[in-house]
């Protein structure tokens, strides 16, 4: 009995959990207040998996501006992997926050789903996206009605086509925050290659949202890019929750 009980129990915490933290609801439950060690604390305790990865993730991007914010650096915002604009939606909030001007944001993605299968990943996940859907939910959320009023811009492509190499030359000529939400190892690839072509600051950012969840995915990806990169940028390490792993990027 007790065992069952247990059982239903999980089933309730872990239902609630993706409920509240991953679902729809995520947009309108997180709240500003909660990105603090006391809440992120219980929800560690509770063992709510979305819960721990949202707050702890927007804890340590909290942290990132208010550095910016008391040693200013000037640059811009890159998201590689958007779908409906969520994570977009708090690097912007983070910005108007801490009232750090002259910052684009700019999020790119196929908005199609994920491009092949791997791993824990099929190809198409995430199609339920579209730019015009990210643009409305994010459009709703700032109580704005086009996105330029915000400085938050959409590029729809592949990571590492040449158009969204111009596209991006044509809004931005200075990185700070590099932002690598995409789930397969191949997308990152292709990520991190257009990271190379742009022009970063001296020192930068580099976030990766999905680290932890595939070995063979992330942070292979990753390796690959730091060996090839040994003589070019320097990575130290910053900080991590169960899921990301941040990083500063600072060229030689």
């Amino acid at each position: 009995m007790l065992t069952l009980i247990i059982k239903i129990l999980r089933i309730i915490r872990n239902r609630t959990d993706h409920f509240l933290f991953a679902g729809e609801h995520k947009w309108f439950f997180i709240q500003w207040w909660m990105l603090n060690g006391f809440f992120y604390s219980i929800v560690k305790k509770l063992k709510l998996r979305e819960g721990e990865h949202q707050i702890g993730r927007l804890r340590n991007q909290k942290a990132i501006f208010r550095s910016i914010k008391e040693n200013p650096i000037p640059g811009d915002v890159i998201e590689f992997g958007s779908y409906q604009g969520f994570g977009l939606y708090w690097l912007a909030l983070f910005r108007n926050r801490f009232k750090i001007k002259n910052m684009k944001i700019i999020g790119v993605d196929s908005f199609q789903g994920l491009p092949e299968s791997s791993t824990m990943w099929t190809k198409g996940q995430f199609n339920d996206t579209s730019i015009e859907l990210c643009e409305t939910k994010l459009c709703k959320m700032f109580g704005t009605k086009t996105l330029r009023a915000e400085e938050i811009y959409l590029i729809k492509g592949l990571f590492d086509d040449s158009a969204v190499k111009s596209h991006l030359g044509s809004i931005s000529q200075n990185f700070l925050i590099i932002h690598v939400d995409c789930d397969l190892g191949s997308s990152c690839l292709s990520a991190l290659e257009m990271v190379k072509k742009l022009n970063l600051n001296r020192y930068s950012y580099l976030l990766f949202d999905d680290w932890y969840l595939q070995e063979e995915e992330i942070p292979r990806s990753f390796d690959r890019f730091e060996s090839e990169t040994k003589g070019t940028y320097s990575l130290t390490y910053l900080s991590r929750t169960r899921f990301t792993k941040y990083f500063t990027l600072s060229v030689r």
